[in-house]
């Protein structure tokens, strides 16, 4: 841990997500427990098939800090293409960027829309980060 303590720009930790068939199912994934204290500059998501957007029935990929939105990524109006990265959004509250060394970041499938939810397939999150201390 010494080594990765002098470690200086942006890293990146890479997390198998796997799919909920269950559209209507909320689901978590822990992913992560980090050693020191980050900030979280960016997350990726790349599903493992192609998903489309459906305003009525659809879910939300969140990245959790505990119950803390980090990151998210909503499929109630934009398609995703399979294997093909995009960029979460960042929570707009730079406090919830903030990640403790110990918290949990878990992923979280949330559904949405009143509907039924929407399938979401098997994928991958990368968590672009950078070391704060601690």
């Amino acid at each position: 841990m010494g080594a990765l303590k002098t470690t200086r720009g942006e890293l990146v930790r890479s997390f198998y997500v796997p799919g909920q068939g269950t559209a209507g199912t909320e689901d978590d994934w822990p992913l992560w427990v980090p050693e020191l204290n980050v900030k979280v500059t960016a997350v990726r998501w790349v599903p493992a098939a192609g998903i489309t957007a459906n305003a009525t029935n659809f879910f939300i990929l969140q990245l959790l800090n505990v119950a803390v939105v980090v990151a998210s990524r909503s499929y109630a109006a934009t398609d995703s293409v399979a294997l093909t990265p995009e960029a979460m959004t960042l929570s707009g509250t730079a406090a919830n960027l903030l990640v403790d060394a110990g918290d949990v970041l878990v992923a979280h499938k949330e559904t949405g829309g009143g509907g039924s939810g929407l399938a979401m397939p098997d994928g991958l999150i990368q968590v672009h980060y950078q070391l704060t201390g601690g």
